[in-house]
């Protein structure tokens, strides 16, 4: 870092994706009263209080993986005496040589902490000399405490907001929305060259006549239940969305040609052996393609559909590696 950043007004700090500090300015490494040697390689949440990892792992890392950036997050740091301090962090996303970090600048909240201070000076000054006014006081407390649950109850909220817009309204899986941007955030690393990245896309076979002999509620009812038993049977790494309709994907990072086409085999194994109240038997046709070094998301999808067609169009309940077309 040089010497400009290294003394910049505001703290500057950069982790990697798993938390890790990769680098600190010495305006940071000031105000916390430490060393660079002691904080380069430490994970994050080491200078973080108990409550503010939970503020953490709960808002930061699900808003920076979804929008590439946070504002105004409103931290407490510990200094190396284990005192905390509020600062106000913003952080984004950023490609460096080999991989992707995260870059955030943090700031000092003066004002604030000498706004409490002397409120607190005043509380006592009123507890001590005004009796008479202690009800309200007490209004003034419960004001205090309203607001901090108010913060609390919209902090929820807004991670709620979050995981709606990520999950399908009908299985209960995630959606064509949430995988569109994993794939562009895999694709954004390009890092597939070592174990392989693949993808999976599934359609029930003759799923039109379980609607129309059936009805849409049983349909449903299928459409869920498939939904549940290809996400109960993924790898913790992969990823299992609704695409649309009758159609899911599988995400499989770290997952070559062949493995690929294995799980592809166990998933269709798995659907044909399980038991489909109402319709009976129930088949799957899948299409599974696997990176190469010119894909972009579009054409590795583009790959996956086409096997998927071969697959539908040659006796269904099969699987079709979009190389063996070639």
């Amino acid at each position: 870092m040089n010497e400009r950043l290294d003394y910049a007004p505001c703290g500057i700090l950069t982790i990697d994706l798993d938390g890790n500090i990769i680098e600190v300015n010495q305006t940071l490494l000031d105000w916390l009263g430490t060393s660079r040697q002691a904080v380069v390689g430490s994970h994050f949440e080491s200078l973080l209080s108990i409550a503010n990892r939970l503020i953490f792992y709960s808002y930061f890392y699900p808003t920076i993986n979804l929008y590439g950036k946070v504002d105004e997050l409103i931290i407490k740091l510990k200094n190396q005496a284990g005192e905390s301090t509020p600062y106000i962090m913003n952080a984004k996303k950023v490609n460096l040589t080999n991989k992707v970090a995260i870059d955030c600048a943090i700031l000092q909240m003066e004002k604030r902490v000498s706004y409490e201070t002397e409120l607190k000076q005043a509380r006592t000054v009123i507890q001590n000399a005004l009796l008479a006014k202690e009800t309200a006081l007490e209004k003034l407390e419960q004001i205090y405490s309203e607001i901090e649950k108010k913060q609390v109850e919209l902090m929820k909220i807004n991670m709620d907001l979050i995981e709606v817009t990520n999950t399908d309204k009908l299985t209960g899986i995630y959606n064509r929305k949430y995988f569109q941007e994993q794939m562009d955030f895999y694709f954004s690393q390009k890092d597939f060259s070592k174990f392989g990245f693949s993808l999976i896309m599934i359609d029930i076979d003759f799923f039109k006549n379980v609607n129309d002999t059936y009805g849409h509620p049983i349909g449903d009812q299928v459409l869920t239940q498939l939904a549940q038993l290809l996400h109960k049977n993924a790898r913790q790494e992969d990823i299992v969305t609704r695409y649309g309709g009758e159609e899911f994907t599988i995400v499989l990072p770290d997952t070559g040609r062949k493995q690929a086409i294995d799980l592809a085999q166990h998933y269709k194994h798995l659907v044909s052996n399980s038991q489909w109240p109402e319709v009976g038997q129930l088949t799957i046709s899948l299409g599974v393609a696997t990176y190469q070094k010119a894909d972009n998301v579009e054409e590795l999808l583009k790959k996956a559909d086409i096997a998927l067609y071969h697959s539908k169009n040659h006796g269904r309940n099969c699987v079709t590696h979009y190389d063996q077309l070639n």
